[in-house]
């Protein structure tokens, strides 16, 4: 199967990317602060009260970057879906409704439509390629 990659295929890449780091960076910290633990556990045995804080705060800055990275690698589909959609300006700037699948205006689906026609050899790509090369098209005035 030959086909570009898409805005969104793009996108899943950075998210799962980003999960995946994150999720490195946490257990790393995890390990990092176990190791530590373990080096100091039987120094504070005798002194009372000895404060765990500073642990405790490494396990927390550890535990939040590896929830997040889990749920950007499981699922990410909020922040996919934030990072696809089109802005609310853009519908209310007086060009009617807003497409969710092409975040083309009814205007611009009536010329994407015609441009289509025109160009029969970009029926075969992905509706967003589609799209991307009839936005392209017309900012050079083709």
């Amino acid at each position: 199967m030959n086909r570009t990659i898409t805005k969104s295929d793009l996108c899943w890449v950075i998210i799962k990317a980003t999960g995946l780091s994150m999720t490195f960076s946490a257990m790393a910290g995890l390990f990092g602060a176990y190791v530590g633990w373990v080096a100091v556990k039987d120094d504070l045995r005798p002194i009372r009260g000895a404060s765990m804080n500073p642990l405790k705060t490494m396990v927390f800055v550890s535990v939040v970057p590896l929830a997040v990275g889990i749920y950007l690698l499981k699922s990410g589909r909020t922040i996919h879906r934030c990072l696809m959609s089109v802005p609310a300006e853009v519908g209310e700037a007086g060009h009617g409704s807003i497409d969710p699948a092409t975040g083309l205006s009814e205007s611009e689906l009536k010329a994407f439509a015609e441009w289509l026609e025109r160009h029969p050899e970009f029926r075969s790509r992905a509706q967003l390629d589609q799209v991307a090369l009839f936005r392209d098209a017309q900012r050079s005035g083709r």
